[in-house]
């Protein structure tokens, strides 16, 4: 039996994914994120820095990305959603598209959060997105929270794969 390939990835590629992306992934809930600022480390082009902050919570985003002008961050993010979009068209019909319903939905998701984080950005640059040293400290403080995160992500995720095989 034969290993099928589903995505491949080479080097780091830039995601542009949206708020709705990130609270399905994460399961975040409204109350958890009020508890303070949210920092999204690696953020890439996505929106969801943008969008937490449009719906009043404190957040910033950290991605050495950012060292690039907003022209050419732009342009990866539409070369990183084309390369995405052929990557999954391959092999379109192994995936469970409950969530993007297609993949032209999926693509119109990652265009729209491009296009939100471009808007944030030009708007809130010096605010809201680094990626500048200063941010190592900040970055050493969030680390305790994410390790909470994930310890907590592990026990649920444990407790459901018991619970579900019972």
């Amino acid at each position: 039996m034969s290993k099928t390939e589903l995505y491949t990835q080479t080097g780091v590629a830039m995601t542009c994914r949206s708020y709705e992306e990130y609270q399905e992934m994460f399961m975040l809930e409204q109350d958890f994120l009020g508890k303070g600022t949210i920092l999204d480390i690696a953020s890439g082009a996505s929106s969801f820095t943008a969008e937490l902050n449009q719906r009043g919570f404190k957040a910033m985003a950290v991605d050495p990305l950012y060292k690039l002008s907003i022209e050419e961050i732009g342009s990866l993010g539409r070369k990183e959603i084309k390369i995405a979009s052929q990557k999954l068209s391959q092999n379109e019909n192994l995936f469970v598209w409950n969530y993007y319903n297609s993949l032209e939905h999926h693509d119109d998701i990652r265009n729209c959060s491009l296009n939100q984080f471009i808007n944030s950005y030009k708007r809130d640059e010096k605010k809201k997105y680094t990626f500048q040293q200063d941010c190592l400290l900040y970055l050493l403080m969030m680390i305790h929270f994410h390790l909470f995160f994930v310890i907590t992500l592990y026990s649920y995720i444990k407790s459901n794969l018991i619970l579900n095989s019972i």
